[in-house]
């Protein structure tokens, strides 16, 4: 099994479940730093994609894909819907 953690195929090591300081909910988080790809873009994160796709298709898309981290492009998202909703 690969594990999510260290990007080591090994045996569930309660260790690589346990969530690293930055992040409580570990492995199960958007947050989570473990880059996607869909649609032949790659996302750091599924917080990256997930803000990314309420402006499919525009300039504001790729700005929060490429977001310093997920945090700021839910932030980047925030803004942008102020300016548009």
């Amino acid at each position: 099994m690969l594990c999510l953690r260290c990007s080591r195929a090994h045996r569930v090591d309660p260790d690589c479940l346990s969530p690293p300081a930055e992040n409580k909910y570990g492995v199960l988080s958007n947050f989570y730093k473990s880059p996607i790809k869909i649609n032949d873009h790659t996302y750091p994160t599924v917080e990256h994609y997930f803000q990314s796709q309420k402006f499919p298709g525009t300039r504001h898309e790729k700005d929060i894909r490429n977001a310093r981290s997920p945090g700021e492009a839910g932030e980047e998202r925030s803004v942008m819907c102020a300016r548009w909703c």
